[in-house]
């Protein structure tokens, strides 16, 4: 048997050379509930089947115009600030660098985020988000050193629940050129590898930085199959591919029609590494243009599925409790207490 000594000096010698190592037994565990924080919607925690994103960990998102990934967004951005306002006090640094110009302050602040815990970069190529990214990084281990010498904690690891979590999003990295296009010299698959290059270096550093990422994709057509397949190659966005081989998540969104302000779309986990055995979930749900994501069809799909509800038709479910029907807005309404401690446990909200 190996001692423990032993593994802690090869370790010591892999970092010396730069290379990210660590012994298995010390990964995280997806039971443990320390190690996420909540997207804000029920929606995206219900698709990827745990109470919110993990900490140290990056998550992909594609989709078409219009389906709800800046709201999805929006969610998580807002999340992770509240999260560390109720646990250490201090908002901690964020990151959104918004291509697309879908965050204006105003919109921002009507969703109830707090703006003056965002920073916001203006990288002009592709190969400036590593220059970007890396200065939080750099930041971050500066951060946690000093914590860590201050209490004494043998492992910076161990710090992860005593110090605030930091998030980075970038929406939407297809959108972004690359230096060599910029120059006139730009090559076909330019973009694909220095997205592949840059995420795997994000992925190397985030999870012992205690950092949540967030790299959206715009979908120039609606793709009904999964887009990866090789008949679809056509239609992926600039880069995506990347994000398949290393995002730990990798979300899709589809819009599926309009009424006035409120978009019909649909939510499908297409990978998710932390938890390759579960089934393939599709979550359909509502954006409504200006506020936000609706959790109503997530929290009806819910207590069908766990046995707290019926749908009786489209727009009525059946609450097995009282025996009653209700629209589903007040079915939901009635539901989202038992839905979440039912899924997540007392804690989540």
């Amino acid at each position: 048997m190996v001692s423990d000594e032993i593994m802690d000096q090869f370790l010591s010698r892999l970092r010396k050379k730069k290379i990210v190592a660590r012994r298995m037994d010390q990964e995280k565990r997806n039971d443990d509930y320390s190690m996420y924080v909540t997207s804000g919607s029920f929606t995206v925690d219900y698709a990827i089947g745990r109470p919110g994103l993990q900490k140290g960990t990056l998550t992909a998102i594609i989709g078409n115009s219009g389906s709800g990934k800046s709201a999805i967004v929006g969610d998580i951005l807002s999340s992770c600030i509240n999260y560390n306002k109720a646990r250490f006090d201090e908002v901690g640094l964020h990151l959104l660098m918004d291509e697309e110009h879908s965050y204006s302050v105003d919109y921002l602040e009507s969703r109830g985020i707090d703006t003056t815990a965002i920073i916001r970069p203006r990288p002009q190529v592709l190969e400036d988000l590593e220059t970007v990214i890396n200065t939080l990084f750099d930041f971050q281990r500066e951060r946690l050193r000093k914590v860590w010498k201050d209490f004494q904690i043998p492992s910076i690891r161990e710090l992860t629940d005593k110090f605030p979590v930091s998030s980075v999003f970038v929406d939407t990295i297809s959108s972004m050129p690359t230096s060599g296009e910029i120059k006139g010299q730009g090559m076909v698959g330019d973009a694909a590898r220095v997205v592949s290059r840059l995420c795997r270096i994000w992925q190397s550093h985030i999870e012992e930085l205690n950092v949540i990422m967030v790299v959206v994709f715009q979908q120039k057509f609606q793709v009904k199959t999964n887009p990866f397949e090789r008949n679809n190659i056509g239609k992926q966005a600039r880069g995506m591919l990347p994000a398949y081989y290393h995002s730990d998540v990798l979300l899709q969104t589809d819009r599926l029609g309009k009424k006035g302000n409120l978009i019909r779309c649909q939510l499908k986990v297409v990978k998710d590494r932390l938890n390759p055995e579960r089934e393939e979930m599709l979550v359909p749900f509502d954006f409504i243009v200006g506020q936000g994501i609706s959790d109503v069809k997530a929290i009806i799909q819910c207590a069908c599925e766990i046995g707290l509800a019926e749908q009786v038709t489209a727009g009525k479910t059946k609450v097995l409790e009282s025996g009653k029907v209700y629209p589903n807005s007040k079915a939901a309404e009635i539901l989202r207490k038992s839905v979440f401690e039912e899924m997540f446990g007392p804690d989540y909200n």
